[in-house]
């Protein structure tokens, strides 16, 4: 089941005609737009890929699957291959150019620096990503190096020179604490060859978690004063401690740290839109903003235009949600809400295309 035919269940379905329009207008708009939060996920044991336990019995995956148009009865190596497709398919069809940063995910490490698959979610290696994204020109590869492993310094050089655009961290469930001075010579390779650190922050709801503390994004300050760019996943979304909530931290550091900057993937998931109202309510904060999708869970029902009743007139909500294409859908609601057409084309920063 896609999210199309899901929502052709209910009342909303027989707008579609409505479509045109708001694809028409869309064209005219935007030149191009770099999407640098896109999943790549993957299973089969031939591509170097780990699927645990947890994550299959987990909540989010159980009610991510049923909206991907997957045969979950192929054997593993199909699945894979039917995710890539899918993915090529939705980049290639949208209505405008569309580029995205494919990340991959690092596992778990044990205190001698190996990979503790007992304890990995999933792991989806950079060798995978990188075949996939020499596959389409639609795809960047966004590597994820846990600095836990004993060749931390080794692959980081190695998936730079293989044309890494960014390195990405879910700290939370990886168990990496930035904090950690023995991570220093990680962030300065990082500052040296310009490569951007993409850190989830906040509480992580998806993947099966190690420490959820590890989502502070004060934790961050170390590689900010060697002067990585880092870019907070979600904007520290969610979550926090006594000492505050982890959003309103993320915007002080903001205004302290001119190499600190957020993406906006999942904001417009149901119980994360507040902090996207707050953004359209403070324009001026988009300067310091990547866009984001987080596909592939926007293909779920958590994400509608319904959710922002006062922000969109019914006609809009209606035209938007009877769009198939999940990313074009995701990149219209964001551009009718009022998020500024230069944060769509900043990642072109990040690929040194503008």
């Amino acid at each position: 089941m896609n999210r199309r035919n899901f929502l052709k269940t209910s009342s909303m379905g027989f707008l579609g005609s409505l479509v045109p329009g708001i694809i028409n207008a869309q064209k005219n708009n935007v030149s191009e737009v770099v999407d640098i939060h896109m999943h790549l996920i993957g299973e089969s044991q031939s591509n170097g890929c780990y699927l645990g336990p947890r994550a299959r019995k987990s909540l989010s995956y159980k009610m991510l699957v049923p909206f991907l148009d997957i045969n979950r009865n192929a054997g593993s190596d199909e699945i894979d291959r039917q995710y890539v497709k899918m993915l090529r398919q939705k980049v290639e069809s949208t209505s405008i150019p569309y580029i995205g940063i494919l990340i991959a995910m690092d596992g778990v490490y044990n205190k001698k620096g190996e990979l503790d698959f007992d304890r990995t979610p999933y792991y989806v290696p950079n060798e995978y990503l990188f075949k996939v994204c020499a596959e389409s020109t639609s795809f960047f590869p966004g590597a994820s190096v846990n600095p836990n492993r004993k060749d931390a310094l080794d692959e980081l050089e190695k998936v730079i020179e293989n044309g890494a655009v960014l390195i990405k961290w879910l700290p939370n469930s990886q168990n990496i604490n930035p904090t950690d001075s023995r991570h220093i010579d990680f962030y300065r390779i990082l500052a040296e060859k310009d490569i951007p650190l993409l850190v989830h922050g906040g509480k992580e709801h998806t993947v099966p978690v190690e420490d959820q503390s590890l989502g502070n994004p004060e934790h961050l300050m170390l590689p900010l004063e060697e002067g990585v760019t880092v870019i907070v996943a979600h904007c520290a979304d969610t979550g926090g401690d006594k000492h505050g909530k982890y959003f309103d931290r993320f915007l002080n550091m903001l205004k302290t740290s001119p190499n600190l900057y957020g993406d906006i993937s999942s904001l417009t998931f149901l119980h994360k839109t507040l902090k996207l109202r707050y953004f359209l309510n403070h324009p001026e904060l988009f300067d310091r903003l990547f866009y984001g999708s987080d596909f592939p869970l926007i293909s779920t029902p958590l994400v509608s235009s319904f959710y922002f009743l006062g922000k969109l007139s019914l006609r809009n909500m209606f035209q938007i949600e009877g769009i198939d294409n999940d990313l074009e859908r995701n990149l219209t609601l964001n551009r009718k809400l009022g998020v500024p057409e230069h944060c769509f084309r900043r990642g072109t920063e990040l690929l040194k295309l503008g």
